[in-house]
């Protein structure tokens, strides 16, 4: 029992630490939105090619994750073992220097793909006094390039339509936003004008605008700023009256027109955005400036350069909404199609070990293939792997240099028992196992052994793996459970 808390204190502190990168993970992330939203495209409904890889994550099974995790993992392995260990494992990925946002931006994100195919691995066994016994170093790579190669996949199924429907929305908006603008220009123009004559520095220009001019936009942080820095042109004319001889300066009219532009597109930003984003469930509707009739008429124009615009014809589309239906259809489809490849990793991990724990080298290689039609939610993975374990002491401790040699043969499915909110949950591994001495031989032992084996696993969606791995020697009619606990940091979440 002592051991087993030991382990999970372990994890404990591991994941108190994560939670903690976390937030300041987050809190980079908004600092730098302020910056990026100053220069990002005015795409509505743009995805990245990260976004697309990282959500493919979410599809990883547990399985998966222990061939080769795509962030960071830790695990109590065996703890109701006498070879109980804490593991580590560290995707290359995560330890990418670069901050939260710009290792994320597409053009790094692309130049890091071998970075994600590597893992080190680090462990330390425990006795049962828990007391550390043996010590791991490790890595493994996939050999197989093909889930992030298909990024192209993306750009081609995803990026380029809505590169495209971006710039049919940009018409919509200056095509419409004067309607806006001859509404608001002349209150907005009023409001500048009665605190200029006032002749008092103003401090609330948010507030007097938000409470005077019903449905101008402020609670973005790019409205207040807009406002901000017309609120400043003004205080310069107000410290300045008899230079301007009672009348406003040109610099201000021109913050004026400004700030008129950018409340009207802000005003038709935010009603296209939620129409696209429910996919036209929700209609195009605004509660200001813009009248039913003409909401309809934006409506059939942007609808009209969908069904007239070449780049969607394979699609067959005719409106914005299928076009949106059509295409994020696909993106699943591709998600779903990127998590099936196949993965192939080699492996090598030295042990150090004391007392009556082995010191070993060992190579591995494990391949994994989905074997699901793309319909199937719940995956089904061929598994199988290849090792090689040459120790350097025998079991008792006393005898070195024994130069034990171990080929291992592994191989099962695995199956998706049951899904919440599109992640797994719980799963199931049948398969055999086969493991031939080469050199090294004990007296009175097999040279091989082999066995029938039972991985369950399960887990709530944000919560570590609870393995239970069962092992059947029908020669010698044992059964050996093992348990282990695994914690996945995925960055995809």
């Amino acid at each position: 029992m002592k051991k087993i808390l030991t382990a999970f204190v372990l994890i404990s502190l591991f994941i108190q630490v994560e939670a903690l990168g976390q937030d300041a993970k987050q809190n980079s992330v908004k600092r730098d939105s302020v910056k990026r939203d100053s220069v990002k495209r005015d795409s509505l409904n743009k995805d990245s090619l990260n976004k697309a890889v990282t959500t493919a994550h979410k599809l990883n099974t547990g399985n998966l994750q222990d061939i080769l995790n795509n962030y960071i993992q830790v695990a109590a392995k065996g703890v109701t073992s006498s070879k109980t260990s804490v593991q580590l494992k560290l995707n290359w990925f995560a330890l990418n220097p670069q901050d939260s946002v710009t290792k994320y931006d597409n053009k790094h994100f692309i130049k890091s793909w071998w970075q994600r195919n590597g893992e080190f691995v680090f462990a330390g066994g425990i006795d049962k006094n828990s007391k550390f016994n043996s010590f791991q170093a490790g890595f493994n790579y996939n050999l197989i390039n093909r889930r992030d190669t298909a990024m192209h996949y993306y750009t081609a199924a995803y990026e380029k339509y809505f590169d495209r429907e971006s710039v049919i929305i940009h018409n919509a908006i200056v095509k419409y936003s004067d309607t806006i603008i001859r509404q608001i220009d002349p209150k907005l123009t009023k409001t500048i004008i009665d605190d200029f004559n006032k002749n008092i520095i103003v401090t609330n220009l948010v507030q007097q605008i938000s409470s005077q001019i019903e449905g101008f936009p402020t609670s973005s942080k790019m409205d207040s700023l807009a406002i901000k820095y017309l609120q400043n042109l003004l205080n310069d004319d107000i410290k300045n009256p008899r230079a301007l001889k009672g009348s406003l300066s040109d610099k201000l009219k021109h913050g004026i027109k400004l700030v008129d532009t950018a409340a009207a597109r802000s005003i038709l930003n935010k009603s296209l955005r939620t129409y696209i984003k429910t996919g036209g469930k929700q209609p195009l509707s605004f509660n200001y400036f813009i009248s039913k009739s003409l909401t309809t008429e934006m409506s059939k124009f942007i609808d009209d350069q969908v069904a007239a615009d070449t780049t969607f014809k394979i699609l067959k589309v005719k409106t914005l909404s299928d076009l949106n239906k059509k295409v994020l259809r696909n993106y699943e489809d591709l998600i779903k199609y990127i998590a099936q490849q196949p993965l192939l990793t080699i492996g090598y991990n030295y042990t150090y070990g004391t007392g009556t724990v082995l010191s070993s080298h060992d190579v591995s290689f494990q391949y994994l293939q989905g074997l699901s039609p793309l319909a199937s939610p719940k995956a089904t993975q061929l598994t199988a792997s290849l090792s090689d374990t040459l120790t350097g002491s025998d079991p008792t401790g006393k005898t070195r240099n024994f130069q034990r040699n171990i080929i291992a043969f592994q191989a099962g499915f695995n199956k998706v028992l049951s899904m919440q909110k599109k992640v797994s949950v719980m799963e199931l591994n049948l398969g055999v196992e086969d493991d031939r001495a080469t050199n090294g031989y004990v007296t009175k032992t097999d040279k091989n052994k082999f066995t029938f084996n039972a991985y369950y696993r399960v887990r709530l969606p944000a919560t570590p793996w609870l393995k239970l791995s069962i092992k059947y020697d029908p020669k010698a009619a044992n059964i050996l459970g093992l348990l282990d606990f695994t914690y996945n940091l995925d960055s995809a979440k």
